[in-house]
């Protein structure tokens, strides 16, 4: 059928491609093709002796962008290298987006916040990475390696094409990581204890409602989900703690007696109350969905362009 489609769509050169329907069926018709091709091989990869997987290490490394969409990034690959039974080789972080203040360690900071370089086999200093920037060609090399038995370092950017639809594959992982980090960190908070905490993160600054509106979540939204917890949670008493980097009025109207605002607290103390929150409510961010993934109790994910996962609640119906 490819073919087929193909030659027509050549034939005819006054097809504006890219809006034609028939241009549109193809590329459909390919993906799918590619899509089934692909799960074929990951079944493959998983059900090969760990004997012909031994050679096969992979990486994540290249992104230059936050600390939070990296650390997602590695998190994605552990998941994929632990559902294929290959190697994992942690490369540190070496170049993170948002150093505002010019910090010499900001890089050392971010990749000491989960210390995934102590939890995992470093990568080989000796070795070459064969950089591949497509998930479909990840699979397809590991493939290869393996039914042709041969030694393969590969270097990612993320596995998001794999991880995102495998979200229950998360769980293996980040019981390993939140032990780690948990037995790590002892962070000074500013909640109570005492309290039942819900630690509310809203992204500002960057995020407006002309700029980036995609990721923005309105002051009118959050009102009405703090008044649907505190309703809800009546009995514990909730206090609730939102943490943004903007002072703004949109902000500032949500204060109140059980609410307080925090816009000047570092980075790193702000995931460490997003982690330990008795209840989460992320934005939609890479900082609050490694939070969220940390998080041992109520998580609350506002639709994003990364995956709810199987144990954190869709709050939707207020994200409108």
């Amino acid at each position: 059928m490819e073919f087929v489609l193909l030659n027509r769509l050549t034939k005819n050169r006054f097809y504006n491609l890219e809006k034609s329907g028939l241009f549109q069926q193809y590329l459909r018709h390919i993906n799918g093709l590619r899509s089934k091709k692909t799960s074929q091989k990951l079944e493959y990869i998983k059900k090969s002796a760990l004997d012909e997987k031994a050679k096969i290490s992979i990486t994540c490394a290249g992104k230059r962008d936050g600390g939070g969409a990296q650390l997602h990034a590695c998190i994605s690959t552990i998941v994929f290298a632990n559902s294929m039974g290959i190697r994992y080789h942690h490369t540190p972080l070496i170049k993170v987006e948002h150093n505002y203040n010019n910090d010499p360690l900001w890089e050392a900071k971010w990749e000491n916040y989960l210390d995934l370089t102590n939890l995992y086999s470093p990568r080989l200093n000796n070795q070459d990475y064969l950089f591949v920037d497509n998930y479909h060609s990840i699979v397809n090399k590991i493939y290869e390696a393996i039914t042709s038995k041969n030694d393969l370092n590969i270097r990612v950017l993320y596995c998001h094409g794999y991880s995102d639809g495998h979200p229950q594959e998360f769980v293996d992982v980040l019981d390993n990581i939140r032990d780690h980090f948990f037995l790590r960190r002892n962070p000074q908070l500013v909640s109570s204890p005492f309290d039942f905490n819900i630690a509310i993160h809203m992204r500002r600054g960057d995020v407006t409602i002309k700029s980036w509106s995609v990721r923005y979540t309105s002051s009118q939204c959050i009102q009405a989900l703090i008044n649907h917890l505190r309703f809800y949670f009546r009995k514990a008493r909730p206090r609730f703690y939102i943490f943004s980097y903007s002072d703004d009025d949109d902000l500032k109207i949500l204060e109140d007696e059980d609410v307080r605002l925090f816009v000047d607290m570092n980075v790193f103390s702000v995931m460490d109350h997003l982690a330990y929150a008795d209840c989460l409510v992320m934005a939609k961010s890479s900082m609050s969905y490694v939070a969220g993934m940390l998080n041992r109790g109520l998580v609350l994910y506002q639709p994003f362009w990364s995956v709810c996962l199987p144990h954190w609640v869709r709050a939707d119906g207020f994200f409108v």
